[in-house]
């Protein structure tokens, strides 16, 4: 007799449970899985770009429906102290910016992190 999985509330086969209904506990998992996945839409990548302190990120076309949420993890920039901030988000794209606090520079500052936008529906 399937059982309910805790976490996301997926109907699941238990150990016991027949193996003929294996294909029907299979598609019923699945169904359950691409709900969840329904829910939350999800982007990721990096960005390098060795001018103007800027990159600019395009989103897969499609994939948001409102401005997601994004988290940016910047790489090593040895000999220097480097900001960065993120900004001018929409639905399609949102812009990284460094600034070098070392020498007070925004341009020519190489942008190199790595980011991620989720959006919950």
């Amino acid at each position: 007799m399937p059982t309910t999985e805790p976490t996301f509330g997926w109907t699941v086969p238990e150990d016991t449970d027949a193996l003929a209904d294996g294909a029907a506990a299979m598609r019923t998992l699945a169904a359950g899985v691409a709900a969840t996945i329904e829910t939350v839409r999800i982007a990721a990548g990096a960005v390098t770009n060795g001018t103007n302190g800027q990159a600019l990120v395009t989103f897969p076309t499609g994939r948001f429906t409102a401005p997601p949420r994004v988290a940016l993890g910047v790489h090593n920039y040895p000999g220097n102290q480097i900001v960065y901030s993120v900004d001018q988000i929409t639905e399609t794209g949102f812009r990284v910016n460094a600034y070098n606090t070392t020498n007070g520079q925004g341009a020519g500052v190489a942008v190199n992190a790595d980011w991620i936008a989720v959006q919950t529906i």
